[in-house]
């Protein structure tokens, strides 16, 4: 009887220490990806964003598995790759301060959905939305306060669905009824800005029955992990077991291993969570990450090229062209927002849907924009490329500049005023645009937007200042892919407002070259 408690523990220990490194190597593998279950829209943008991949490929997204929108970056959205005719939708989320979710009901082929904010933001309030199709703004957006959401609770939302309408309830208590016909539908989500608002537990139960369940853990292969442990554990513990009626110290032996090995392993498994779950990877790591899972899971994503030698070489080509008869050419200057990152397409860039406007709609038909963006340049190295590459000097350069040099405000002032002096000697309207970006947890540092204005306050050079003008439109439409790059409506909503901002001026520039 003795000899079996001793076999028993000794089995026990090797069946938790087999749980525990299940434990760690399915949380390690544990990603979006791997689970096939949802779509990114972020990671399949033509014009690349920071991390995008990452948020796909790396258990970051999934901390003590369940989904956070707001990691890498934030602003993710995702959609189910499963198409469901649904009768009832349930999850549990939790949000803190600051931070929201939009769940996207009925959502179609071509993007649109309807939609539900659900926020404890002050400048992005609770509502509902509508969306007609992918990378346009809001066609209706009516705020909807929710009561009862509070920081320090997990909630509960459902969605039942009828032939006409959704009624959707947050804890229990109906919060809107929103009319939609009932049609196949994928489910979307997206994320803040910001980390730390989690969703779990999806369920979906289809008119037919069906029930489709979503918990963000991995299971896959949990049996054969398992035992694949327990058996190396045994194994691991038998060197004791061998000997054991020759040698009876040979068990104190076995047993002390096992507790060791235990130990370690629970150690092992918090450093995982605390370490893997809460931090993100060295740059170099998700790097390496991206290019394995790229290669393993057989997928492509299509991105423009954005290295820096065909980004100056493609302004080179551009100013070697001789310039027709009347034409004025506008150079869009600046770092990756003004490259178009975020962008679906050359099409919808900022510089792209500028000269659109410009000419089209303000009927500046011989008005041409040049997309100068070098993502991650500084306005040091926009200098240095500009006076080594640019033959042909535009007549007028719109520097759309602040973002990347927050680290070195003293140098961002100083070739702001050489951008000026430049201006000067070589004949060309010089116009300077204070680089918008997301300030939706509230006021953040804008050193350079003042410094900004007081250069071309000193230097008598017009100022746009874009970084008010884009947070003061927060409830047009979703405009931020991470803190400084835009979206489509981003992108459109910019380049709008440049245009109205620009317009008086070509009024007089173009006539003045005629």
């Amino acid at each position: 009887m003795k000899n079996l408690f001793k076999i028993l523990l000794l089995l026990f220990i090797s069946s938790l220490s087999a749980w525990s490194a299940t434990t760690i190597y399915l949380g390690q593998n544990n990603s979006l990806m791997k689970s096939q279950n949802w779509h990114s829209v972020k990671a399949n943008i033509k014009f690349g964003v920071m991390a995008a991949h990452a948020f796909l490929m790396t258990r970051r997204s999934l901390p003590n598995d369940r989904l956070d929108l707001g990691t890498w970056h934030g602003y993710q959205e995702i959609f189910t790759n499963r198409i469901f005719t649904p009768s009832e939708l349930k999850f549990r989320f939790f949000i803190p301060d600051n931070r929201y979710i939009t769940l996207q009901l009925d959502r179609q082929p071509n993007g649109g959905y309807y939609g539900v904010i659900i926020s404890r933001n002050a400048r992005f309030r609770s509502g509902l939305i509508r969306v007609v199709q992918a990378g346009e703004k809001f066609t209706t957006y009516e705020e909807k306060p929710v009561d009862g959401l509070w920081s320090n609770k997990v909630h509960e939302l459902k969605a039942i669905y009828s032939s006409t309408e959704i009624s959707v309830y947050i804890d229990n208590a109906l919060y809107a009824r929103i009319a939609a016909p009932l049609r196949e539908q994928a489910i979307g989500l997206k994320g803040c800005g910001y980390p730390g608002v989690w969703i779990d537990d999806i369920n979906v139960i289809e008119t037919n029955g069906n029930v489709w369940s979503e918990n963000f853990s991995n299971r896959r292969n949990l049996a054969v992990v398992f035992w694949s442990a327990f058996v190396l554990f045994g194994l691991f513990l038998s060197t004791g077991l061998i000997f054991f009626y020759k040698k009876p110290q040979a068990y104190l032996y076995s047993l002390t291993q096992a507790l060791v090995g235990l130990v370690l392993l629970v150690f092992l498994s918090s450093v995982d969570a605390y370490l893997f779950s809460n931090y993100y990877f060295d740059r170099n790591v998700a790097l390496n990450f991206l290019m394995r899972d790229l290669n393993s899971e057989n997928q492509t994503f299509k991105v423009v090229d954005q290295s820096v030698p065909t980004l100056v070489k493609k302004l080179i080509s551009r100013f070697k062209e001789t310039p027709k008869k009347g034409q004025y050419r506008v150079l869009l200057l600046g770092s990756s927002q003004t490259w178009g990152s975020g962008a679906t397409s050359e099409q919808t860039t900022v510089s792209a849907r500028l000269e659109s406007i410009l000419q089209n709609e303000y009927g500046f038909k011989n008005v041409t924009v040049i997309n100068g963006g070098f993502p991650g340049f500084g306005t040091r190295q926009l200098y240095d490329v500009f006076t080594a590459a640019v033959d042909k000097t535009p007549e007028m350069v719109l520097l759309n500049m602040s973002f990347n040099d927050n680290s070195n405000p003293a140098e961002f002032t100083d070739y702001l005023f050489k951008f000026g002096e430049l201006a000067r000697q070589k004949k060309f309207r010089l116009v300077f645009s204070a680089e918008a970006f997301s300030n939706e947890l509230g006021d953040v540092p804008i050193d350079n937007q003042i410094k900004i204005t007081s250069a071309a306050r000193a230097l008598d050079i017009p100022l746009i200042d874009s970084y008010i003008y884009m947070n003061s439109v927060n409830n047009s439409g979703f405009l931020w892919w991470d803190i400084v790059h835009l979206s489509d409506v981003g992108q459109e909503t910019l380049a709008r407002y440049l245009a109205a901002q620009l317009n008086d001026t070509l009024k007089v520039e173009v006539k003045r070259r005629r």
